[in-house]
């Protein structure tokens, strides 16, 4: 809205787009995010075997991990931009 468009007709600045701006095939994408998925799962699994124990270190870790994805993430937006 604050551009003037319709928020009904898709964008292409979604992070998926980014990532085959930067080159990747769709399906190199999807293994991305897949990957991620994935990775996901594991770390939330560790930081609830670590929430019981020390709910210190299971924040810090939940944090870094969030950083670590986010930045990677934000990176290839910033980085890769739609061709014209």
């Amino acid at each position: 809205l604050k551009k003037g468009q319709s928020p009904m007709i898709g964008g292409k600045d979604h992070t998926t787009h980014h990532l085959v701006y930067s080159g990747k095939t769709d399906k190199q994408v999807w293994f991305v995010f897949l990957f991620l998925s994935i990775l996901s799962l594991l770390v939330a699994v560790a930081i609830f075997s670590f929430a019981i124990e020390n709910q210190y270190l299971a924040i810090v870790l939940g944090f870094t991990y969030f950083l670590i994805v986010f930045g990677f993430l934000y990176r290839n937006t910033i980085k890769y931009k739609q061709k014209s």
